[in-house]
């Protein structure tokens, strides 16, 4: 854009962001799980450990969080990143358990989730894939759901052994989820270690040797970094029938990140700028306009101070010493400042975007009202905003409760249990007019 140094990290310094599209998500995720969502067997299903599910209901991650929570966390990201990712996996311990009894004693039994970044997801081909409909109290949502076939997650950190030390040593990680020829789902981790200088272009080769299309023909790798293979430093056979990592996928319709994400944006981008340039015109620019130097022909003679050509230089000399300040007739000292136009026309963009994005996510009703252009709006315009809006959580209550099902499918038949689970709640939406 033209800028200095100084001028840039000074608008820098101005720069402020308004979360709109992290208000939006949380309004969302709060109006849906202001109902708690209940995961039960189906009528005329056996009986089941209610102790064990119930337990893992109200501690689903070891941590303290119930299921609700969890699921919270869960759709709030897949709003923002249209995909949310929960793996579920039970305790490891050395030992192993004979009975159902001693699974209990050992902790072995506990079932428990954890969320998986979206962006560790690098590569994957699903089993089975399906397009689903179900009917809501307003209308119907469509959404894909499926179960992986094998995947490949990737992560990298950084490590040190002392906090004296450089973080210097980058690993990058690999875990393989697939079914053995046996049927069996196993498991892999992968890990490349790099040290010094080289460790970050070391790092970006290693990532792109694990992605090529022949890592599935190369997972007996030897011990050793050698070009183009990463080392297998542990694997494991589980008991789950399906690969444990269960996938909330919003359709293009209801991702709200896609939709007022770059709008969010352009609105950070535009109230930066205009907050730098109001914060620099709010002190005016004091300036000095020199007559000049030389009398024309016929003219008076110049004053002597105004013939100096230094004079400009010599005001704040003069000023310190004598407390006024002795310029030329012609010499003209005034202020300059910004007429403001630009402003006006920044502001009516920015309240624009404002408006555009809570009407595009269905909130303008409840959130708009201290903008100058949505108090005139009549009732019918209003309620007709809180039903989009109670459309939309009714389409994303169907979605999670399909979620929270899978969830409780992979436990169980990591049990063996042979259940069929059906979810209920955060399908009725009552939005007032707090006005």
């Amino acid at each position: 854009m033209g800028e200095n140094a100084t001028r840039w990290t000074e608008r820098q310094t101005a720069a402020a962001f308004i979360g709109y599209l992290g208000n939006i998500v949380d309004h969302f995720s709060s109006a849906l799980f202001s109902q708690p969502i209940h995961v039960l067997p189906a009528e005329g299903e056996p009986p089941v450990d209610d102790d064990f599910y119930e337990a893992f209901s109200n501690d689903a991650d070891l941590a303290s969080s119930s299921l609700h929570d969890v699921l919270r966390g869960c759709l709030t990201w897949a709003l923002v990143q249209r995909r949310a990712l929960l793996a579920v996996d039970f305790p490891q311990v050395e030992a192993e358990a004979s009975s159902r009894a001693d699974e209990d004693a050992m902790g072995l039994a506990r079932a428990y989730v954890y969320q998986v970044p979206a962006e560790q997801l690098i590569d994957w081909e699903y089993e089975s894939q399906a397009r689903r409909r179900e009917r809501t109290r307003d209308g119907a949502v469509e959404y894909d759901v499926g179960w992986f076939k094998w995947v490949v997650l990737y992560r990298q950190r950084l490590e040190r052994n002392d906090p004296s030390e450089k973080r210097e040593t980058i690993v990058d990680q690999w875990k393989v989820w697939k079914r053995n020829e046996s049927g069996q789902i196993v498991w892999e981790l992968y890990e490349a270690t790099s040290k010094g200088t080289a460790a970050k272009t070391y790092a970006s080769d290693v990532a792109r040797s694990i992605t090529d299309s022949e890592f599935q023909a190369s997972t007996a790798l030897q011990s050793g970094i050698k070009p183009g293979e990463v080392p297998m430093v542990a694997s494991g056979v589980t008991s789950f029938a399906r690969i444990p990592l269960v996938e909330l996928t919003v359709p293009d319709g209801l991702w709200i990140g896609n939709k007022i994400g770059p709008l969010n944006k352009e609105h950070w981008q535009r109230r930066s700028i205009l907050n730098a340039s109001e914060n620099r015109s709010l002190i005016a620019t004091a300036y000095a306009k020199m007559g000049s130097e030389a009398a024309g022909k016929g003219d008076a003679v110049t004053p002597y101070t105004q013939r100096d050509p230094e004079r400009g230089e010599t005001y704040e000399a003069q000023l310190a010493a004598r407390g006024y300040l002795v310029i030329g007739g012609d010499d003209e000292l005034g202020y300059l400042e910004p007429s403001g136009a630009y402003a006006v026309s920044a502001e009516e963009r920015i309240g624009k975007l404002v408006d555009e994005i809570y009407r595009v996510s269905h909130l303008m009703a409840s959130s708009v009202s201290s903008t100058a252009k949505s108090v005139g709006r009549s009732g019918a315009s209003k309620a007709e905003d809180r039903f989009a809006t109670t459309v939309v959580l009714q389409a994303l209550g169907a979605i999670v409760r399909d979620f929270a099902r899978r969830i409780y499918e992979v436990v169980s038949e990591a049990r063996a249990e042979a259940v069929t689970w059906q979810a209920t709640g955060a399908d009725h939406f009552d939005l007032f007019d707090r006005e």
